[in-house]
């Protein structure tokens, strides 16, 4: 078991429907950029802010996870969410969290600048930020938006790749080379994943 007390540590929330190079290498960034020790990607039962029609059963978004993550060492799932069952909402995930790993530094909670609009509606919005720091990372714009919240911005590297554009090309029979890694793509492919 890892001691998370003197670490900082950020989670990665999202349907991961599947999980791609981009979230991969947004992990780096925050590694690498804002200095934090781990990251937790953490796939959602039922993702609130998303069309949960096209949504994988959690055993094969967390299989993806597990065959993208492996070997790299700052890299962690958890499956909170999923065990929870449900809607998932951060700051209940948060609350979770902080009980589970006692760690001396405020979690950073990482969302796309698509989200930004929508912060208000999040449950304990305001409980939220003063919890955590919330990290806004750039979907297609390098421009940061104003936000009446607090937060930090990651100088992400923007790879335009999506998770709904691999499911497409997938469905009309398009490879998905480099989109993903080779072990979620040979996955994808022998379990006749979003076809």
């Amino acid at each position: 078991m890892i001691n998370f007390k003197n670490k900082k540590i950020v989670i990665y929330g999202g349907s991961f429907n599947p999980v791609h190079i981009g979230h991969l290498i947004t992990g780096f960034d925050l590694i690498e950029k804002l200095n934090y020790d781990y990251v937790i990607y953490i796939p959602a039962n039922i993702p609130v802010h998303k069309n949960n029609s096209t949504i994988l059963s959690h055993i094969h978004r967390l299989k993806m996870l597990e065959l993208s993550i492996n070997g790299i060492n700052n890299f962690l799932i958890s499956d909170i969410e999923i065990k929870k069952g449900g809607i998932s909402y951060t700051i209940d995930t948060i609350k979770k969290l902080e009980e589970l790993y006692k760690s001396d530094y405020k979690f950073g909670v990482v969302f796309g600048d698509d989200l930004l609009n929508d912060l208000s509606s999040w449950k304990d919005i305001d409980l939220l930020c003063d919890k955590t720091d919330m990290i806004c990372m750039h979907r297609n714009v390098k421009n940061k938006i104003k936000s009446k919240y607090k937060l930090k911005w990651l100088e992400n590297r923007i790879i335009n790749i999506s998770s709904s554009e691999i499911r497409e090309r997938i469905k009309n029979n398009l490879p998905i080379n480099f989109m993903v890694t080779e072990k979620v793509n040979s996955y994808i492919q022998k379990k006749k994943l979003y076809i």
